[in-house]
């Protein structure tokens, strides 16, 4: 007993495909998502104005 899949079903199951692979080609040539690194690279963020440090109490006037 034969059955035909419906045309739309059959490019909705194309087009997931190619949308899967796809994004693991972009993953794969664009090194990972953000915030990790290929295995060697430094992965530092630039330096913080001010180094950092919090911000200085108001003189109190008293």
């Amino acid at each position: 007993m034969k059955q035909e899949v419906p045309t739309s079903v059959v490019i909705a199951v194309i087009v997931a495909i190619v949308l899967i692979v796809g994004f693991f080609l972009y993953r794969t040539w664009t090194g990972g998502t953000q915030g990790e690194g290929r295995p060697g690279e430094v992965q530092a963020a630039p330096p913080a104005p001010g180094g950092g440090a919090p911000p200085a109490a108001p003189a109190s006037g008293y």
